[in-house]
């Protein structure tokens, strides 16, 4: 990441940690874009948004509970990595993932129904993207 990008994310960061009124937080934004990453490759670009979101609630909700925000944030993301090392194992022959398919109504992944979806294997997708 070019340091105009990182210094960029870094302004955008503090202005919205004070705007939210989170007090002294750092956000360690290397981490969050390789996390980012890491969704958008295994799943679809937008589960890069909605993964950083899941991780952020799972450390407050730690958080809440006492403890330690990196320590929580590391749990978390160490969590979203092994699922995504798995849904990388699971690709077959084919080139296919087979991927719990959602339902509408539930916005659930069902365990017995799966949807079959071309595997991503494009590694040049970033997070900067």
């Amino acid at each position: 990441m070019s340091d105009e990008l990182h210094q960029d994310l870094g302004e955008w960061s503090a202005l919205v940690t004070a705007e939210l009124g989170l007090g002294a937080v750092e956000v360690d934004i290397d981490a969050v874009l390789s996390l980012a990453g890491t969704a958008a490759r295994t799943v679809r670009r937008p589960a890069a948004p909605l993964t950083t979101y899941l991780v952020g609630i799972a450390v407050g909700r730690a958080i809440a509970t006492g403890a330690d925000p990196v320590e929580a944030a590391r749990v978390a993301t160490e969590a979203v990595e092994r699922l995504a090392a798995e849904r990388r194992g699971a690709t077959d022959q084919s080139g296919t993932t087979e991927q719990p398919a959602i339902t509408e109504q539930s916005g659930t992944a069902e365990q017995s129904a799966t949807t079959e979806r071309p595997a991503t294997t494009d590694q040049s997708a970033t997070a900067e993207r």
